[in-house]
């Protein structure tokens, strides 16, 4: 199994606490993400994601009217899960479900250095199985050739026997 670091990304979108909800939104929609990271310098303050948007922005009509210029600190979350780039990919999924998220910052001494999603994880996972299945369908391919070759030499053993004088 992968480390986080080898599957996070390192691109990182990152928005400063007094940047506008609208704004966000915006570049969000622009450019096709679902989260990101709200940053002072390279310290981490939170995460704003489609469920933040959901759940805390788009809550009823008059919430609607006095969120365009709020900033993005009044929305985000701030009570942060958070991995390193050393940790293993193996058991993310399941820390994910539990904790209801889709995004995790990766962070190296108190610095975000990436992120790692949900789907992130779950490719990985899928790359792991298909090479096991490949692996196997291989081992298996294999087996029948050596399998092929012992028949065709006890056929072949067979008629050399058979045709000897006096079988």
């Amino acid at each position: 199994m992968k480390t986080v670091g080898q599957v996070m990304r390192k691109n990182l979108i990152c928005v400063s606490p007094d940047r506008a909800v609208w704004e966000t939104i915006r570049m969000m929609r622009e450019k096709n993400i679902g989260a990101v990271l709200v940053t002072e310098g390279t310290a981490l303050r939170g995460i704003f994601t489609e469920r933040d948007l959901i759940t805390k922005v788009f809550t009823d009509a008059a919430t609607l009217m006095q969120v365009p210029q709020q900033p993005i600190s009044a929305f985000m979350t701030s009570r942060l899960i958070t991995v390193t780039p050393e940790d293993t990919c193996d058991g993310l999924a399941e820390r994910m479900k539990k904790f209801n998220i889709r995004h995790l910052p990766v962070v190296v001494d108190n610095a975000v250095v990436g992120i790692v999603s949900l789907r992130d994880v779950l490719w990985d996972y899928y790359e792991a199985l298909m090479e096991e299945l490949v692996s196997q369908v291989s081992e298996k391919v294999q087996m029948e050739q050596r399998l092929t070759y012992a028949m065709e030499t006890i056929l072949d053993l067979q008629r050399q026997i058979a045709q000897r004088p006096g079988a």
